[in-house]
């Protein structure tokens, strides 16, 4: 059982406020400014960050970074809002969303360890320069009651398509929830997000940031299980119907001249489940990760910069693109 075949990507938030500053929406720009200055200026030493101002960002931008999480919903509403991106965008770091800084790092697939050096290491870089708001009864102090204490929030991406074919889901989730662990789907309609949900820690309060890790990883493995029983049960009881999706999936993909961004990621769900099986000679599930993320709404405009003249046009370009990446595996 390889972690792939179930695990998209890993991320690790950190939350800090600094002393003597109001809570972000309370900020005037000139106090929003300094924060924003002293963070860009410790962690961009080598040149490999970039700063960008909410207010200089067009709709187009900010719905890009969205989609990719390196952005919330709550810093692009903001006035005096930054994000301090790194340029291979393995780090973001929000100035000013709910908190002062937030830090976020990300892996992929299943790498909570690695991500987690990361995120300590900007902490402690910034924490030499930013005095943090730290209680000794509580930790540090955050806008969340639930982010009181390290301020620390895991999470991990999976790929979950057997549990929600075998409505399992719900189920799985409410035996995490007894052990403060949150498994959502990552959009309002879990088919047409490509069965990707997201499994997070919920609260930091009286335990260690590696405790937090420790739990999120044993969660994520019992979940992985769960999907793999449900994934042999759907082959067992299903094989030519689950033969015959996957192959029709990859027919589509691989023919279509236009595709909207709901069917490519169930298509391309059913081709990474293919791939598990081996019924689909894909040997490297990252691709099919990428794809997803790189031909979403917002995201397929880096690929033209002058943009489309119609959401046609832009479908009719995304199924290109699938269909090139596919036929090149």
């Amino acid at each position: 059982m390889r972690d792939n075949d179930f695990v998209i990507s890993s991320r690790i938030r950190i939350a800090r406020n600094v002393t003597g500053y109001p809570f972000p929406n309370k900020m005037d720009d000139k106090r929003a400014s300094v924060i924003a200055s002293s963070v860009y200026d410790t962690l961009n030493k080598d040149g490999s960050y970039e700063i960008k101002p909410v207010s200089n960002l067009s709709e187009t931008q900010i719905g890009t970074l969205k989609e990719k999480r390196l952005m919330t919903s709550a810093l692009a509403s903001t006035t005096f809002g930054s994000l301090i991106l790194k340029r291979d965008e393995s780090v973001s770091v929000m100035i000013n969303e709910l908190d002062h800084v937030v830090i976020n790092t990300f892996e992929k697939g299943f790498n909570l360890e690695k991500a987690y050096e990361v995120a300590d290491g900007i902490e402690s870089a910034l924490e030499e320069k930013l005095k943090f708001v730290f209680s000794d009864k509580l930790g540090y102090l955050t806008s969340s009651p639930s982010m009181v204490g390290t301020g620390l929030k895991v999470s991990v991406k999976m790929f979950l398509p057997a549990l929600h074919i075998t409505h399992a889901l719900a189920e799985v989730a409410s035996a995490l929830s007894r052990i403060n662990i949150s498994l959502k789907a990552t959009a309002d309609n879990e088919t047409s997000n490509g069965y990707v949900y997201e499994l997070s820690s919920l609260h930091t309060l009286g335990v260690s940031e590696q405790d937090i890790i420790e739990k999120v990883k044993k969660a994520v493995n019992s979940v992985k299980n769960y999907e793999q029983q449900a994934r042999e049960k759907i082959y067992k009881e299903s094989e030519v119907d689950l033969k015959d999706k996957i192959m029709r999936s990859y027919g589509i993909a691989t023919n279509s001249y236009k595709m909207g961004s709901s069917e490519m990621l169930s298509t391309l769900a059913f081709i990474r489940l293919g791939a598990y099986y081996k019924i689909l000679p894909i040997s490297d599930v990252s691709v099919i990760d990428s794809l997803s993320s790189s031909l979403m709404p917002y995201a397929i405009y880096e690929f033209k910069k002058g943009g489309f003249k119609s959401g046609e046009e832009r479908s009719i370009f995304r199924a290109s693109k699938i269909k090139e990446t596919l036929k090149s595996l």
